[in-house]
């Protein structure tokens, strides 16, 4: 469709649109839970973290930074505590079953390269421990510390 992402697959095919993009590298390597109701679960995690971001992009148009403000104080602060909500009872330190899920790589991507106010998106995860855990259990996973250190620098 002449824009980006597209993904090359294996037979040739083009496969374009981030989160088809996302869903079927995370189903080809074994990201997507061990059933179909995690498969399920982790997709609803995702799509919160999307209504998340046309939520910022929304307060950030307005170019009102009072809003901006309310937004990561209050509006995202509350979306964390509601998102808890519905993660794994499981484990403390993924969002969805035993281990690393897309969910888990898409809280931590949004929190770590989303926003360019470090500090605040920081300071709205503060009353929401399950959320830091995703984001240490990340961050000390060594996969993907290397991925993240070796990763192509691109303009994407």
């Amino acid at each position: 469709l002449n824009k980006v992402p597209y993904l090359h697959l294996d037979d040739g095919k083009i496969l374009c649109q981030s989160k088809s993009i996302e869903r079927y590298l995370a189903k080809k390597y074994n990201m997507m839970g061990s059933n179909l109701e995690e498969e399920a679960l982790i997709d609803s995690i995702t799509e919160c973290i999307r209504d998340f971001k046309d939520i910022y992009h929304k307060v950030k148009r307005e170019n009102d930074n009072e809003e901006l403000i309310k937004f990561y104080n209050e509006t995202l602060t509350e979306k964390w505590k509601l998102l808890e909500n519905i993660l794994c009872l499981e484990s403390d330190s993924h969002s969805v079953g035993k281990k690393i899920s897309l969910a888990d790589l898409v809280i931590f991507s949004f929190i770590t390269d989303y926003f360019d106010d470090k500090q605040s998106i920081l300071k709205s995860i503060n009353n929401s421990q399950k959320i830091k855990n995703i984001i240490k259990n990340i961050n000390e996973n060594e996969n993907i510390k290397m991925w993240l250190e070796n990763r192509p620098k691109t303009v994407f």
